[in-house]
């Protein structure tokens, strides 16, 4: 038995996916298999109808929202997430379009015991205005505790699913752009170099002069969110108070909040005084809206780059 591990760094659905494989794999030409984590993680092919393809964002809880077709039916609302490196779909939405099941799947937060069933299926085609994915690989899971209501979305789109081309999500002008192309090099200012080694972006962020190195995340509707075990090293103007607590795939975890006595930094940009929030037993921080809605962020899966840009 094989198995493959997708990350996700969402403070709503944050869990490791673990999908079980026949020994033998499974033989099908430019579809997921039994090939490992990179072949699953991708589509087998990303087609654009021209050089550059612009899709509206929409928002869902300030999560960014796209319309798509699933074999040609739809629209259908998804949130693209960069806090996830494989997609995922509601159960009872995968099972009423007959996705095929591909393998079994066990979902679990970082650090917890407990785990969650899912399937492996194949999305044969996912249309986005005029991007094309063909051949994409999703857990189809239980998804109740995250979406309730009749309009909310049917799933979450990795922002690994476009490994070739540049993914922008201009938070100002309310668009997602998909082109060819790539960053310029690093220059540790507004364009960033995140580990290959690692299954999400991140960016290195100065809190107070504590430095972090926090994942970029598209799915979380927050700020900047730290581990816990940093509160001693942050100064927080007045006393923390109770925030909203951090709700998983398998367990709930407490959450408080502040201001920060000081700046934050990424490079070139500084935040003065924002809300930090520190939530218990998670192994890693992240950067979620409340920082990202000044910028068009930008991604380059291919050189492991990234770039943070403000309208002019």
């Amino acid at each position: 038995m094989q198995w493959m591990a997708i990350a996700f760094r969402w403070a709503w659905l944050a869990a490791l996916i673990l999908a079980s494989f026949p020994a033998c794999g499974q033989e099908r030409a430019g579809h997921p298999g039994a090939g490992g984590p990179q072949e699953l993680a991708h589509p087998a092919k990303v087609e654009l109808a021209g050089e550059e393809v612009v899709l509206p964002m929409g928002s869902f809880g300030n999560r960014p929202l796209v319309e798509v077709k699933l074999g040609g039916k739809g629209p259908f609302p998804f949130v693209l997430d960069t806090g996830a490196s494989g997609s995922v779909i509601s159960a009872p939405f995968a099972e009423a379009r007959k996705l095929p099941v591909i393998a079994k799947a066990r979902v679990q937060s970082p650090g917890s015991q407990a785990a969650a069933e899912g399937n492996l299926v194949l999305v044969d085609r996912l249309e986005m205005g005029g991007v094309t994915v063909s051949g994409m690989a999703a857990v189809a899971m239980d998804l109740s505790r995250v979406f309730h209501g009749p309009d909310d979305p049917v799933g979450v789109l990795s922002a690994g699913l476009f490994p070739g081309f540049l993914l922008t999500f201009d938070y100002p002008g309310k668009r997602i752009v998909l082109r060819r192309g790539e960053l310029p090099p690093a220059n540790g200012a507004d364009v960033f170099e995140f580990s290959p080694s690692r299954r999400l972006p991140a960016l290195p962020v100065s809190i107070a002069g504590v430095s972090l190195e926090l994942d970029l995340d598209t799915g979380s509707p927050g700020g900047f969110t730290v581990p816990a075990e940093f509160i001693p090293r942050i100064p927080i103007s007045g006393d923390l108070a109770p925030a909203k607590p951090d709700r998983r795939v398998d367990r709930v975890l407490e959450a408080k909040e502040g201001k920060l006595k000081g700046t934050a930094s990424i490079g070139r940009f500084a935040f003065e005084n924002p809300t930090i929030r520190f939530v218990q037993n998670i192994p890693q921080g992240l950067i979620g809206w409340e920082i990202l809605r000044r910028f068009a962020v930008t991604f380059d899966h291919k050189n492991h780059r990234l770039r943070l840009a403000e309208p002019s």
